[in-house]
């Protein structure tokens, strides 16, 4: 399977012989008349290796958090602990990120940083 990333959209192909075949054309007839593809800005990535898409870390079946998404939210507990963030806005922050991740498998991670703010796992 192959994705089309374009800005903050992709397209799939579920055959690598759709996505290869003839892909200027292909792509442009995908779009066709609603949006426009810029050949030098649009690509094909295979996803055997993962693709790096809003935060995440896509692979066909599965998506992990990107390291540096995980490292900034230690970074603002830690922020947290150190009196440098108020209590309520740590929590705006945190619920905020907690919505974005539970679509990767986070659970185990949630919970951990969860159980370091002592706040309840939404």
């Amino acid at each position: 399977m192959s994705r089309l990333y374009a800005d903050d959209g992709n397209l799939d192909a579920r055959n690598d012989n759709l996505a290869n075949t003839n892909s200027d054309l292909g792509i442009a007839n995908l779009l066709g008349k609603y949006m426009k593809s810029h050949k030098n800005k649009s690509k094909i990535i295979s996803l055997s290796k993962g693709v790096d898409f809003v935060g995440f870390r896509n692979y066909y079946y599965f998506k992990l958090l990107r390291q540096r998404n995980i490292k900034g939210m230690k970074r603002k507990i830690q922020l947290f602990h150190n009196n440098h963030i108020p209590t309520n806005e740590i929590l705006e922050i945190f619920q905020g990120w907690q919505a974005h991740v539970k679509s990767a498998n986070t659970y185990n991670l949630r919970k951990h940083l969860t159980q370091t703010l002592k706040l309840p796992l939404l």
